[in-house]
């Protein structure tokens, strides 16, 4: 009786150690998009070669090393990133789920100064609605200068990250909230260290 004790705990040990080495595969997702933060409480929009620019520009600067900016940043990650706390899905090569989990933590970099050029100045919703009930065109606007005014704003970059136990399959289908990222094998992920980033534009 201890034997067949013994031969059925040996059995159990066995198939556990199996279903770790199945899934001590880790795979590392990022996804990257850009984003803005606008400073609403005072001109952003100036007429080119306007000498308030380059003051304006500092105070940018100053911002955007801050605590508060970068919790703007964050906040604003979340509510305009597609790909925020959403699911991770893989398929091993015989199409059964290989690992599952979620982007969930988000890291804001490269913060920097950006800039546009438009026609018009920035109107008030009140003044738009008026010109736009007086003026057929836009071009026809009292302030219309074709890219004549430069807007400056902070643009940078959310970074949504998770990480997937995958089972062991000579390849990977993956997908971010039901979109479909590509198919890797394992072999091509050894390579790039079982981590993967992308920008959501390509998704």
């Amino acid at each position: 009786m201890k034997r067949f004790r013994l031969l059925a705990l040996v059995i159990l040990l066995s198939i556990a150690q199996t279903h770790v080495a199945e899934a001590a595969y880790s795979l590392k997702i990022t996804v990257k998009d850009v984003n803005t933060i606008w400073m609403y409480s005072e001109k952003s929009t100036f007429v080119s070669g306007d000498p308030d620019i380059t003051m304006y520009k500092k105070r940018l600067a100053a911002y955007a090393k801050t605590s508060k900016a970068k919790s703007a940043a964050v906040a604003q990650c979340k509510e305009e990133g597609v790909y925020y706390n959403t699911r991770i899905k893989v398929l091993d090569a015989r199409n059964g789920t290989a690992g599952l989990g979620n982007l969930k933590s988000l890291t804001v970099s490269t913060m920097k100064i950006a800039s546009y050029l438009s026609d018009l100045p920035e109107y008030t919703e009140e003044e738009d609605e008026e010109l736009d009930s007086e003026y057929d065109y836009y071009e026809d606007y009292p302030d219309y200068i074709e890219e004549g005014y430069v807007s400056y704003f902070l643009e940078f970059t959310c970074s949504h990250v998770g990480t997937v136990s995958l089972i062991s399959s000579n390849a990977y289908k993956i997908y971010i909230d039901g979109d479909f990222l590509g198919e890797l094998s394992r072999a091509e992920l050894i390579k790039m260290k079982w981590s993967i980033s992308v920008l959501e534009e390509d998704i």
